[in-house]
């Protein structure tokens, strides 16, 4: 099916097109400037995957690729954690953030304003590193703390975690899906 409708024939595949073979949904996505975000969200986060061609079959393009079931689960874990993972401000209301595969930075000139005698510019940062998402101080003038415990490199973030940056807190948490 092609967005939603049964094929009957060939049909020529335009971008952002649905195409659903079986229990499998794929989004066909082309070259152009457009085809960066789907659903607006940034696809540039997408892991390379090289598949693994089923045994037998012949070494060109047209080969099928076979996904081993545990890399498929650890691809869709990643995947989870990387389209719901969002830092929720402490302070109340329901405000977040979704990093995704740029930086959220934070800081008076970060996405997330942060205050304290020295949080001008960016003072810290979570970036997506292709597997999971890192917290990142960027200042030594100004505390960044991660589970009460002051930052001194890069550190994974999983979910629950609090990270407090300069006067403000944060938890780093996967929304469900």
């Amino acid at each position: 099916m092609v967005n939603g409708w049964k094929l009957q024939g060939p049909h020529a595949l335009r971008p952002q097109d649905t195409v659903q073979v079986g229990r499998f949904l794929l989004v066909f996505l082309g070259d152009g400037k457009d085809d960066a975000f789907y659903q607006g969200r940034c696809v540039a986060y997408l892991p390379v995957y090289t598949a693994e061609p089923f045994a037998g079959a012949e070494d060109d393009d047209n080969a099928t690729e076979m996904v081993r079931p545990e890399d498929l689960e650890h691809i869709a874990r990643e995947n989870q954690v990387h389209d719901h993972a969002r830092v929720r401000d402490l302070a109340g209301g329901d405000q977040f953030w979704y990093p995704e595969g740029q930086a959220l930075t934070f800081g008076r000139a970060g996405i997330i304003p942060v205050g304290g005698w020295f949080a001008a510019g960016v003072v810290a940062e979570i970036k997506w590193d292709g597997r999971r998402h890192t917290l990142t101080r960027s200042s030594t003038l100004v505390a960044v703390s991660l589970n009460d415990v002051g930052l001194d490199g890069p550190a994974p973030l999983r979910a629950g975690d609090r990270i407090t940056v300069g006067d403000r807190g944060f938890v780093y948490e996967i929304a469900e899906a």
